[in-house]
Order: C-alpha cells, then structure tokens, then sequence
C-alpha cells in the first residue's frame, strides 16, 4: 500500500481557552503532527474569551482580537524552544502578515543579549523550521533577509471576498525592484512545497 498522500496542516489560534502554543497541553498535537508531517499553521484570531474581554472590540478589533496574537505565538515557540522538542515539526505564520518579524528579531537579541546564538536571523527560522507569509504590499527585501528566503512564503488570500484579497498578486509579486526573481520563485512554489509536504 502506497504512502498517504501528505498535505495542508493543522491550524491553530494562538489562544485557545486557557491555553497557549507554549504549553504543555498541546505537546500530544504535536508530536502527533511530527509523525505525520503536518505542519501547524498560526493564523489569526482569539477563542479566548479572557482575552477577548481585555479590549474594547467595538474600537479595536483588528488589532487585539487578530493581528497582535501572531506575536504572541511567535515568542511563545522561540522562547520555550519549542522546535528542539519537536525536532521534525515546522510552523507557519499564515495571513498573519510579517512586517512585525523585524520587531520581535530587535526584542529578542536585546532580551538575549549575551545569549543570542545567531549570526543572521535566518538561521533562527531554518533551525527552528519557522515560515512566515507576507503580501506583496511589504518590505520584501528586508523580509527577505530577516527571514531567509528558504523560509517566506506569500499569501493572496484569494477566494475570500474581502479587503486582503489580492487577485493579482503573482504579476505584483514579480514586478517589484529588490527581490531577485529566484526568491519569487521559492516564496511562490518551492517554499510552499517544502512547508507543507507536497
């Protein structure tokens, strides 16, 4: 009998209830998806009511309720060093943006000063198999670079009618100045390929 076939992944919130991706309780999901090589995917959004209740929604809900918990997530894995647990399992921030990466690169080699090991940012995201998308409409060369190219992906969010939808993002994409047409490449087809396994 023939190998399943291996693709999407498993997607999870930064909160869920009580919990967070740091904790313990979600371990089982991951070693899980390690053995399946699912990758698990960070997007958007609360199903943490305490959080939830912290903001004022009516005023500023793209922001709390969505956006900054991509963050959260991101140091959650880096700090309690999640990847070296789970040696084969990869993580993507996806529709998340990833113009906040510059950011928490600056936070955390300040935070660890005498103990941040890497030379180049890159070298975080390839060690700890962490991918990011971003839109055309960022700063892709620096993205790019913070990222490393072997770990950014794009996102359209094509087939959701709303403002981030972006149907012509491939001809954006490859006409833009600073990226070299090689990274297009990867970010578009060979990047996608590796993170989710097909």
């Amino acid at each position: 009998m023939g190998q399943r076939p291996r693709r999407g992944g498993c997607f999870l919130q930064r909160y869920r209830g009580q919990s967070h991706i740091g904790q313990s309780v979600l371990f089982p999901i991951y070693k899980e998806a390690s053995n399946l090589d699912l990758p698990i995917c960070i997007h958007q959004g609360s199903g943490s009511p305490t959080f939830i209740n912290f903001f004022n929604l009516e005023r500023n809900r793209q922001w709390s309720h969505s956006a900054v918990l991509p963050l959260f997530a991101f140091n959650d894995i880096v700090n309690n060093k999640i990847p070296e647990l789970f040696p084969r399992l990869k993580f993507g921030f996806i529709e998340a943006y990833a113009s906040w990466v510059p950011y928490l690169l600056h936070s955390f080699k300040r935070q660890f000063r005498g103990e941040w090991k890497y030379s180049s940012s890159a070298d975080l995201f390839r060690d700890y198999r962490i991918y990011v998308a971003c839109e055309t409409e960022e700063n892709l060369p620096l993205l790019a670079e913070c990222i490393g190219e072997d770990n950014l992906l794009i996102g359209s969010d094509y087939g959701h009618n709303d403002p981030f939808e972006q149907r012509n993002f491939l001809p954006t994409l490859r006409s833009q100045n600073g990226i070299p047409s090689r990274v297009i490449e990867k970010m578009v087809r060979d990047n996608s390929c590796t993170f989710y396994g097909l």
